[in-house]
């Protein structure tokens, strides 16, 4: 009888001794998955985590519950952004990086990061905003870059990219801002490029792009384009009216032929327009730049143009630069 009340009392105590840990020492209510630990960890090691200019935190504990530099996580403990601007990060990205799928935003602009792109980066479906502005990322771009139906920023200027732009480009539908300026990338524009509905900003200058402008008629949420200083050829398309948004105009330095189109005339909000550098002739219609109120800046020397325009300056009181 003594036993059994002895173990009773042990048992008990047991109890008494697991509550009283647990308020010591609460479980978390979540913690981040293995997964997405993993990914940290390999892209740390990867891009020269110790020599970072900040990687405090990085490596202990749980980064959703200790403080991870430039790590931030959601109320359910998944990374959604990771910002490491400017702080010395070499190497290359793993391929392990697109387990974290509920990344939404990420800026690695001024590192040095090397190589492609994950070929497997299809899987990071939740990413909105992608920047990774001077770096030394190559190409291929691979193709499941089309697959990030949420990404509404891509901002890749001043990389070595030296391969076009997929044509699985047209697959990014919430795009809104596209930036591969200052690469070598070859080659004519994929015509899926002109799916992008939703774009307002696109930079391509100083790549190697030839062929001819592209389609940008469905973009008629479009404030700014750059295409200049490639190898763009045969005339500027009439249907670039149809961006009735557009501020900015920037075709300059390619080798474009034929007569500005009068239907430029319809961009009512167009504030600069550079053709300068090209093989443009006719001459510029006073008709057609008068109706153009808006317009501050134009640039047009170095083409076969023939007549004047003291007519036009006189109509066009917004005029600034010519």
């Amino acid at each position: 009888m003594r036993l059994v009340q002895w173990d009773r009392c042990r048992a008990a105590a047991l109890v008494a001794l697991a509550a009283l840990a647990l308020l010591l020492h609460p479980a978390p209510a979540h913690a981040i998955n293995a997964g997405e630990m993993t990914a940290l960890k390999d892209f740390y090691r990867s891009t020269g985590g110790p020599y970072w200019k900040h990687s405090e935190g990085w490596l202990t504990l749980d980064p959703c519950r200790a403080s991870w530099w430039g790590v931030t996580c959601n109320e359910r403990d998944h990374v959604v952004r990771i910002f490491l601007k400017n702080n010395n990060l070499t190497g290359s990205i793993p391929e392990s990086f697109t387990n974290l799928v509920y990344l939404q935003h990420v800026d690695l602009t001024s590192n040095y990061i090397a190589g492609p792109l994950p070929s497997s980066i299809g899987n990071l479906a939740s990413l909105e905003s992608l920047t990774m502005i001077q770096n030394l990322i190559t190409g291929p771009l691979p193709v499941g870059i089309g697959f990030l139906v949420n990404l509404k920023k891509i901002e890749m200027y001043d990389n070595w990219i030296f391969d076009p732009l997929p044509s699985t480009i047209g697959g990014l539908k919430s795009l809104e801002h596209l930036d591969f300026g200052f690469n070598q990338m070859p080659g004519t524009l994929p015509s899926t490029i002109s799916q992008l509905s939703n774009l307002k900003y696109i930079d391509l200058t100083l790549n190697s792009i030839w062929g001819p402008v592209p389609d940008l008629s469905l973009m008629n949420q479009l404030e700014f384009a750059d295409l200049s200083y490639n190898a763009l050829n045969g005339t500027i398309p009439k249907s670039i009216a149809r961006c009735t948004a557009l501020t900015t105009l920037r075709l300059n330095g390619n080798d474009l032929e034929g007569a500005l189109p009068a239907s430029l005339a319809s961009l009512r909000r167009l504030e600069s327009l550079f053709v300068g550098d090209n093989k443009l002739n006719g001459t510029l219609d006073p008709a057609v730049l008068s109706k153009m109120a808006s317009l501050q800046f134009l640039s047009a020397g170095n083409n076969r143009f023939s007549g004047t325009i003291d007519q036009s300056i006189s109509l066009m009181p917004s005029l600034h630069t010519l």
